[in-house]
């Protein structure tokens, strides 16, 4: 997802990973590859050294702008979390994967073009990039182009329909469980409405999971990197 340095970029920024997924700068694979040195197979698609690099990429500028950290400081944080990076690029590309399979069964789960185009103009009118060239100069800067930020926002919206239709459902939290919760952490949750919005956010972190790891137990997955 494109990285730009305002606080309204960080506040969709936040928004967008914690539907599509992951924090500090999910990258998704690139559909035009470089042919390189393959690090992983997930079903039917190869996962390169590239795609994990873009990712690495994606986290070091993640941790530049929100949490201050060196350009040294942040590529050495990055690296060491190579194995994590290849994981959770390994549940992004499974998660679309599935996503893809349930709009051939059912077309009308597909995010047609119009509807890209509106989370498009929406996100370029919250960060005030309505002029193209601005916008186009923004999108370079952080290592996109039009036509790749487009592919990585539909892959966006692909993971959090599905997250929406799978994964909301299963967020429901009783009225004894907020009240439980409340008291017992009285003195830095607010009120009740924060409690039930806390446990939810827990609630989906865990059911996400669980999730992913279905799709990857049904799943043909090898690893061909180590680090």
């Amino acid at each position: 997802m494109c990285r730009i340095a305002s606080a309204r970029v960080r506040r969709w920024a936040v928004m967008a990973l914690s539907v599509a997924l992951f924090a500090c700068g999910v990258g998704l694979p690139s559909s035009a590859r470089v042919v390189d040195r393959i690090v992983a197979f997930v079903n039917s698609e190869v996962l390169t050294q590239g795609d994990l690099t873009r990712l690495v990429d994606e986290h070091i500028r993640a941790l530049r702008v929100y949490e201050r950290r060196t350009p040294e400081d942040a590529r050495a944080i990055a690296e060491s979390r190579m194995g994590e990076l290849l994981d959770t690029l390994i549940a992004s590309t499974l998660l679309e994967q599935e996503a893809r399979r349930q709009e051939q069964e059912d077309p009308t789960l597909q995010v047609t073009q119009i509807m890209l185009d509106d989370k498009i103009s929406q996100f370029r009118r919250q960060n005030g990039l309505n002029v193209d060239e601005e916008f186009a100069t923004a999108l370079r800067d952080q290592g996109y182009t039009v036509s790749s930020f487009r592919r990585e926002m539909l892959r966006n919206a692909r993971i959090e329909d599905l997250f929406r239709r799978e994964i909301v459902p299963r967020l429901s939290v009783t009225d004894d469980e907020v009240i439980a919760y409340h008291e017992a952490n009285a003195d830095r949750v607010a009120d009740k409405d924060e409690a039930r919005n806390m446990l939810r956010e827990a609630r989906f972190g865990e059911e996400r999971q669980k999730y992913i790891d279905a799709l990857r137990k049904k799943s043909f997955v090898k690893i061909l990197a180590e680090f």
